[in-house]
């Protein structure tokens, strides 16, 4: 049997959740850009662990958690990722979304994706399905920057549902998009997404034992000289590149897609234009690209060359996001 939704959709975007989101709404005829999923799901976040299990063994991410259920609870959509207890049971509960015609977005390794042709295990990257042929045993998925739908065995699929690999597992989640009953007051939304993602960046306890938000680039500043030292330094230095650079974050370590979310945010409310933020954020985004390009450059040494320098940089890229935490809830208060 083969079953794929009429009308579907799917153009090139940057991020894969945003990408992934704005497909499925623009599906559903609601106009929302990918910047605008991005930042109604509060999106930009840091992340920072150091463990010689992982490979590499520093990881820096700088995506927010949860954007999915964060975009979708904000437009005012009830949100639970479904799972299942074994791999036939999550293909036919999934395949009766598709049946009934509603895209289903699915988080996977995409270590498991053949078209990524990679080593590197990724979980909780965000594809589309919209169909599939069990004759010909594959699953049409659309997926970030790629064009079209793209075929893919299922039981590859099956496999990169199941992950256990950083930045989280995967046990066969996925969710059906239904189209929304109502979107709700755009300006306020975006508003308090913009303003509670400053908050999760600024608020976390010194003591919370995931170094996350700026506690994050804080744990970075103090264990970036230590990185000359370990074993794979280069992967770290050339991972920590990617995972800023590219790996579907749009550049700048999602800070670029973000910035175009603040803009979007003052033609809503022309007020919080005085505070600055885009200015901020262009230069944050900028900050991190010079980061990255410093990182790019160490990975391609022959020596662990360059880490103090790389400091200086994190160090500059902490106090700029501090400021800019500072100013969007200076204005809250």
């Amino acid at each position: 049997m083969k079953r794929i939704i009429e009308e579907w959709y799917h153009a090139p975007g940057r991020h894969c959740a945003s990408t992934a989101i704005r497909d499925a709404m623009r599906f559903w005829g609601i106009d929302c850009s990918e910047a605008l999923c991005f930042g109604l799901g509060r999106g930009i976040g840091a992340f920072y662990m150091s463990n010689p299990n992982f490979s590499p063994s520093r990881w820096l991410m700088t995506r927010g958690p949860d954007l999915e259920e964060r975009y979708f609870t904000a437009i005012g959509v009830p949100f639970a990722w479904r799972q299942a207890s074994d791999p036939d049971d999550a293909w036919l509960k999934t395949k009766r979304d598709i049946d009934a015609g509603i895209p289903v977005l699915l988080q996977t390794d995409l270590y498991y994706l053949p078209y990524y042709n990679t080593k590197t295990h990724f979980n909780r990257h965000a594809v589309l399905l919209w169909g599939y042929d069990e004759e010909k045993y594959v699953g049409f998925l659309s997926d970030t920057d790629k064009e079209g739908l793209i075929e893919v065995p299922l039981d590859a699929l099956s496999q990169s549902r199941n992950s256990a690999f950083p930045p989280g597992p995967v046990k066969y989640d996925w969710f059906p998009v239904h189209r929304p009953e109502k979107f709700g007051d755009l300006k306020n939304i975006a508003l308090k997404a913009l303003r509670l993602n400053a908050l999760e960046l600024a608020g976390v306890p010194k003591d919370y034992p995931i170094k996350v938000g700026l506690r994050a680039l804080e744990a970075l500043v103090e264990d970036l000289p230590n990185w000359e030292n370990s074993p794979d330094w280069k992967w770290s230095a050339r991972f920590a590149y990617q995972a800023i650079e590219r790996r579907g974050t749009g550049g700048g370590a999602f800070r670029k897609i973000y910035a175009e979310f603040i803009e979007e945010t003052e033609n809503l409310a022309p007020e919080i234009g005085e505070l600055g933020l885009l200015k901020l954020m262009r230069e944050i985004a900028s900050t991190w690209s010079e980061f990255a390009a410093y990182l790019k450059a160490i990975s391609e040494q022959e020596r662990p060359e360059g880490f103090r320098g790389a400091t200086e940089i994190a160090d500059k890229l902490l106090k700029l996001e501090s400021n800019y935490c500072n100013a969007v809830l200076k204005e809250r208060n």
